[in-house]
Order: C-alpha cells, then structure tokens, then sequence
C-alpha cells in the first residue's frame, strides 16, 4: 500500500468494488504485532508454510459452497450448519454459514486484528504473533480457555489472509510444530487443519440499503489431549456459532460509534473540553453495554496514529480542537461509516473530509 487512501463516495456502496483491500488497516509500527521477526525466504521452511497457506486457501474455496461429501446438520440462530468426514481423520470438518450486515473490510478487520477477537470469541486469551513471512502470512500462537476440569488450548499455526480476484476475503490457518513455541504449562496444544472464514459481499439490503455479506466459517479442530472424539465432534458443531457472536461484536462497535460521531459533532466548539468528551464517550459505551477499550482505544489509534500513548486521549482531543479532531476521527471511521451506511451521518462526514482543517 502506498500513499493516502482516497476519500469515498459515502452516499452509496458498491458491493462489488474491493479497492479496499490495498487501504486495508495493517497497523501502526509500534504495534507490537509489527515489531516480529522476519522469516527470510532463503530459510528452508519459507516455501514449505507458503506451500502450507496456498493449499488452505485452496481447501477452503474448494468447501466452502460445495454440496458434496456435506451433511446438514443444524439451523440455529440463522446459522446454517454442515458437516464432512474426512477418511484420514475421525474428526470431522463443521461449516456454518450465515449473513452479516456489514462491509467486507469491516469484517476482516475483526477477523484479523488480534486485539478484537476477544469481543467475540469469550474463550479467547490472547494471541501473539511470533514470525512474519509476508504482510499476510504470518506464523501465531493463539491460546483459549475451556471448561473445567479440561485444561485450557493452545494453537501454533501458520495464518494467511486473502482476497481472490472476485471479491472474496479469505483467512485460513494450519497448524504448524515449532520448536521454539514451546506450551505453557497448564495448556495442552491442539491442532487445527484448514480452517478459516470466506466473505462473500452481496447486494446491499434492498430495505436498509446497508452493505451485507454472506459468512461462512470452516473448522476442523481436534484439541487433543484426552478427549474422546465423539466429544470432540458433538463439541465442534458449535464452533460456527460464533459467526453470530462476530456479528454482534460488529453491531454494537457500529452503533458506539455512531453515537459518538453524532454527540461530538453536535457539541459546541467551546465546550470541547476533556472531561466533557470522556462523559460523551462513556455514555455511549454505557448505552450501548460496551467495553471502554473497544472506542478508546481505536480513538487513540485514528487520531495520533498510536496504538501505545501515555498522554490520556481526551486530553489529545482537546487540544487538537474539535475541528482536526472530527477530521481525524471521520477519515478513521471511514470503513464503518459505509458500513453503518446512515445517509444524514455520511453527508455530515463527507462535507467534513471535503473541507480538511487548514493549517
């Protein structure tokens, strides 16, 4: 990616333009997911996990609209589930499918960005990245919680993200064994083959006019251990669940922001003070039962280009004014802002990017 993303047309979305993908968000360079070691492709495992990456992705665009070798399974809470046997393997592969009403970018931000996973995935711990081959392949270490008296998991895998030329967004995972990874004690490392999500854009809402996609989630997840693998696959048809919880994550940051948006554009240039925008800031958290650091911290991030800052971001607001401070926050919500697709919101933020600050 190179120079500075242009500005959309936020009076309408176009389902079918991926331009994104080449503005997608990738980070600051304090964040500490961009401060890893390199794998040099001259070392002998670079092609080895590229080759690794490639045949996922081929796995799971071969699966993920297939009809053959899948059982249905359930439907619940708009999930569609089916289910594969594989012969080499008791455990089996689980796809869900359903839809989201939100952009592809949205989508694959929360999907992607470590420090947002734990909104929608309650079992997650955390996650580091340990090793990067390219800007989208990159080798993880993902740990989760269970249920007592199961021991928690832990996952070395090997991650990619995609996007094909017709517009689909792709992640796949695999696991991988590195020495150097050792677990944790009180973990036991499971293992995951070919597992990802595949977005697929579609028309926007005919009533709504917000931009949707459809979802679908494959999995193919043994934990290990002691577990007998009736268990396992009784367990693991849930697992695509989560495309509801990942939606509902989405909804609700969507809706916080919007708030916020809307009560600082309506609040007086002389009350732009601190203590005034952290009330409006919590209250929108409040109102919508968030968590502080889903809009804090991404403040701090779109208006200093920090994910790390000592210095409170209220108090940055406030000293930027309320005008560079606006601008900064539209161009940094320009991705939701096509995805919560509000027209009075949209208009509002695109006359103020059409009239940058002047310094």
């Amino acid at each position: 990616m190179q120079g500075e993303r242009p500005i959309p047309d936020l009076s309408t979305f176009d389902p079918a333009d991926h331009s994104w993908w080449q503005w997608r968000e990738m980070g600051s360079p304090d964040d500490p997911y961009n401060q890893i070691p390199k794998l040099s492709p001259e070392d002998s495992l670079y092609k080895e996990y590229l080759d690794i990456t490639e045949a996922g992705y081929e796995s799971i665009l071969k699966d993920y609209d297939a009809d053959e070798g899948w059982v249905f399974w359930k439907e619940q809470d708009g999930i569609t589930i089916h289910s594969k046997d594989h012969p080499d393997d008791p455990v089996r592969c689980f796809r869900g499918k359903g839809i989201i009403p939100a952009t592809a970018e949205v989508l694959r931000l929360h999907l992607v960005q470590v420090d947002l996973r734990k909104y929608w995935d309650d079992m997650f711990l955390g996650g580091t990245y340990k090793i990067e081959l390219t800007p989208t392949v990159r080798v993880c270490n993902y740990k989760f919680s269970a249920p007592w008296p199961v021991a928690s998991r832990d996952f070395v895998i090997i991650a990619g993200e995609k996007i094909t030329d017709d517009g689909l967004f792709v992640t796949v995972v695999n696991s991988i064994e590195r020495d150097d990874i050792p677990v944790e004690e009180g973990f036991v490392r499971g293992m995951l083959k070919s597992s990802g999500f595949v977005i697929k854009p579609l028309d926007n809402d005919p009533v709504t006019g917000k931009p949707r996609c459809e979802i679908t989630y494959l999995v193919q997840l043994n934990p290990m251990g002691w577990i007998p693998t009736i268990v396992v696959n009784t367990v693991n048809v849930s697992q695509p669940l989560c495309i509801n919880t990942l939606k509902n994550a989405i909804l609700l940051t969507e809706a916080m922001v919007e708030e916020m948006l809307r009560k600082f554009t309506e609040l007086p240039a002389e009350e732009w003070k601190a203590d005034k925008l952290r009330r409006l800031l919590n209250k929108a958290i409040d109102n919508h039962n968030g968590k502080p650091e889903m809009l804090y911290e991404p403040i701090q991030y779109v208006v200093t280009g920090k994910r790390i800052c000592d210095e409170d971001i209220c108090e940055t607001l406030e000293k930027i004014g309320k005008e560079e401070a606006l601008y900064r926050m539209w161009k940094g919500s320009m991705p939701y802002l096509q995805s919560i697709a509000n027209k009075e919101l949209n208009a509002t933020a695109a006359d103020a990017l059409a009239n940058p600050p002047k310094h």
